[in-house]
């Protein structure tokens, strides 16, 4: 019984590794598409490719103050993703 779990498990991943670069593009563009979250995002990774901790701790919070589901907040914060599963 082990195994066939492993066995769809492993077979439910493989399907998600095909099928998830189709829909990132999509995803993406819905998950950035209001400009001031996109404003704050981006002015974040500039912070934190400059150094800059704490100015960019302050504009991911806006972003997820914004947007609480905007996942690359989450990942760029250091804080695990709720998957919803």
């Amino acid at each position: 019984m082990k195994k066939v779990s492993h066995l769809i498990s492993l077979a439910q991943f493989k399907l998600g590794e095909l099928i998830f670069p189709m829909f990132e593009p999509l995803l993406r563009f819905l998950e950035n598409k209001d400009p001031e979250v996109r404003r704050h995002f981006i002015h974040a990774l500039a912070s934190l490719k400059k150094k800059k901790q704490a100015i960019a701790l302050l504009n991911l919070n806006m972003v997820l103050s914004l947007n609480p589901g905007f996942e690359g907040a989450d990942i760029y914060k250091g804080r695990p993703v709720s998957s919803g599963i």
